[in-house]
C-alpha cells in the first residue's frame, strides 16, 4: 500500500462502506465524527453507496477508522468496507457533506 504524505505528514484515506448506510443519518454521523477527530474531507452518496474521504494526521485517521464502526447510528449497519490511500488535497481545510447526485 502506498502512503501519500502531504505537508506536515498529512494523509488522505478513502472508505466505501457497504450495508445499510443510506437513509439512516450516516452522512451527518460521518460529518460529526470527522469534526471530532479534526479531519477535513467529504462524505457523499454515489450510485454504489456512500463514499468517505478523510484527510489529516495519521494518528487522527487511525482514531477515526474504528469509531466509524463502533459509534455507528442505531439504524445503520456496515457489512463490508473498502479502504484506500488517496493523494493528499493540499489546501483542504474543512469537512463537507456532498449533495446527493
Amino acid at each position: 500500500m502506498r502512503i501519500y504524505s502531504g505537508m506536515n505528514g498529512i494523509e488522505r484515506r478513502g472508505f466505501a462502506p457497504a450495508g445499510q448506510v443510506q437513509g439512516v443519518g450516516f452522512r451527518p454521523f460521518v460529518f460529526r465524527l470527522a469534526l471530532k477527530h479534526g479531519l477535513s474531507g467529504t462524505v457523499g452518496n454515489s450510485p454504489g453507496g456512500v463514499l468517505i474521504e478523510v484527510q489529516g494526521l495519521p494518528a487522527a485517521l487511525d482514531a477515526f477508522e474504528p469509531d466509524l464502526f463502533v459509534e455507528i447510528p442505531p439504524l445503520a449497519e456496515i457489512t463490508a468496507c473498502r479502504r484506500e490511500i488517496l493523494p493528499v488535497r493540499n489546501g483542504e481545510e474543512r469537512f463537507c457533506i456532498l449533495s446527493t447526485p
